[in-house]
């Protein structure tokens, strides 16, 4: 029963479950929806991180903000969460500029590959999918942690 309220109150909730039911396909041996919600995951993970750094920093005001989200994931990706990890500090940059060569060179298209070319994929592709997510994760909060920057770490405190 903890565990519920955890997630229940979970500052990334949606991430969170979307993270769960990936692990749960990944143990039933269905890999493709193991990657599609980890994708999932992730996006929404990158969304918020990009939504509340705004927000907590004003550097947009609420319009911006929106217009930031509504502009597409890659562009989300590239353009407002990476250019942020990268002015938070150079703070483990190498460690990121590695796994976002990573994810977008071999994981980012996964996803995109299932859902419009009915591709099927492996375990090995599924557990490298999510180690590769889960790794970028721990990175930016490594990075958060050690800079104790702008309350971000208290955004995601359950990754600490």
């Amino acid at each position: 029963m903890n565990n519920f309220y955890s997630i229940k109150n979970h500052p990334l909730k949606q991430a969170t479950l979307f993270f769960r039911k990936g692990e749960r396909f990944f143990f039933n041996y269905d890999f493709n929806s193991s990657i599609v919600n980890n994708q999932t995951g992730f996006e929404v993970f990158i969304v918020l991180f990009v939504k509340k750094y705004y927000e907590i920093t004003k550097i947009k005001n609420e319009t911006q903000i929106i217009n930031v989200l509504v502009s597409g994931f890659k562009n989300i990706f590239k353009d407002h969460f990476l250019k942020t990890l990268y002015n938070i500090s150079s703070d483990q940059n190498e460690e990121i500029e590695e796994i976002e060569k990573y994810y977008l060179e071999e994981c980012y298209k996964l996803r995109n590959e299932i859902v419009h070319a009915g591709k099927v994929y492996s375990e090995k592709e599924a557990k490298q999918f999510k180690d590769c997510v889960c790794d970028f994760i721990y990175i930016i909060n490594q990075k958060l942690n050690k800079e104790k920057m702008m309350n971000l770490q208290n955004v995601f405190p359950i990754f600490q």
